[in-house]
């Protein structure tokens, strides 16, 4: 498992993705979940026999995408949860979901300012985001970009190629075609490969800019 993940980080160094000089706690966890994505690939690869590749081996390739849209949408969560408390992310953004929380859990104000510690009021806080957050989904560019207003960190589309915005619906329709519909829309290794990579693209590309925003 180990060497199997090294030569996916390698890859991705290749691909300009690689070790940053410091990480968000939510894009370790991303990466992690996204290397999933690319074994489901790299499975596939190896399972792999001549001739119509068999319903077995296409779920392999359809695995792969649903499992790197749920990274990506878990990552910008986290990503929310990480900043939030600690560092107030967006408020002018944040204002309507805190009244929001306040009204489904009146007894957050008290919890907060009874809290022992600076670290036990941050605790109070992303609990309550998180239950809120539940409700929520990270599916697809608009979506993810709402999510980073509440981190008040922007979208970089530094090193994206110019239809990235398209090729993210589309692997995100994808996705939910398989999760909700049942469906098994036909990929190839390419297809699987190039959501794996623009997920872990975008990604990095967020990591970046929340890193310059909160760790400088």
């Amino acid at each position: 498992m180990d060497s199997i993940l090294d030569t996916w980080r390698s890859r991705m160094e290749r691909l300009g993705m690689g070790p940053k000089k410091k990480k968000c706690e939510s894009f370790a966890i991303f990466e992690k979940n996204n290397a999933r994505a690319s074994f489901l690939i790299q499975d596939f690869t190896l399972a792999r026999k001549a001739g119509r590749p068999q319903e077995i081996e296409r779920a392999l390739l359809q695995g792969a995408v649903v499992f790197s849209i749920g990274a990506l949408d878990n990552f910008v969560h986290e990503l929310i949860l990480e900043i939030v408390p600690r560092f107030g992310g967006n408020g002018d953004a944040l204002h309507e979901p805190l009244r929001n929380i306040a009204r489904d859990d009146p007894a957050l104000a008290l919890r907060v300012a009874l809290a022992p510690t600076p670290e036990r009021r941050r605790e109070e806080l992303q609990a309550a985001l998180d239950k809120w957050l539940e409700s929520k989904s990270f599916h697809g560019v608009s979506a993810v970009v709402n999510g980073l207003k509440y981190c008040g960190v922007d979208l970089s589309e530094v090193g994206l190629p110019t239809n990235w915005r398209a090729r993210v619906e589309h692997f995100t329709e994808m996705r939910h075609k398989i999760v909700h519909r049942g469906m098994r829309p036909s990929l190839t290794v390419e297809n699987a490969t190039e959501c794996v990579d623009l997920m872990g693209r975008l990604a990095a590309n967020i990591n970046d800019e929340a890193v310059k925003k909160y760790h400088p």
